[in-house]
């Protein structure tokens, strides 16, 4: 899975993040993904979502409902993903993030 800051895209209350499954063989659908919003470095909001069917080689968009917050004056915000594990499987374990991305949020979650 791969993901990066020219692909995030914020309108109200969600960002949209292009998400492109690099595996050879499997889709998504053995992840969760797990989302938090920080101000600053502090989580101010997180969520879990289901993975996006994406077949090997595609690409998706992911609508993450960062919400409605007001912005601090200065302060950075950033959104992350994790990609965990739903069961456990041969080689990782139920609950593994194999794979998690950070990009910036313009402005707050909020824009």
């Amino acid at each position: 899975m791969r993901w990066s800051s020219g692909d995030v895209m914020v309108s109200g209350a969600s960002a949209q993040v292009r998400v492109v499954n690099r595996q050879d063989f499997v889709g998504l659908d053995h992840f969760r993904l797990h989302w938090r919003v920080l101000e600053d470095g502090v989580p101010i909001r997180e969520g879990d979502l289901a993975a996006p069917e994406v077949v090997p080689g595609d690409t998706a968009l992911l609508t993450v409902p960062v919400g409605e917050a007001d912005s601090v004056p200065g302060a950075e915000y950033l959104l992350d993903i994790g990609f965990i594990t739903r069961e456990a499987g041969p080689m990782l374990p139920a609950g593994h993030e194999p794979a998690c991305g950070q990009v910036s949020l313009p402005c707050g979650p909020a824009v």
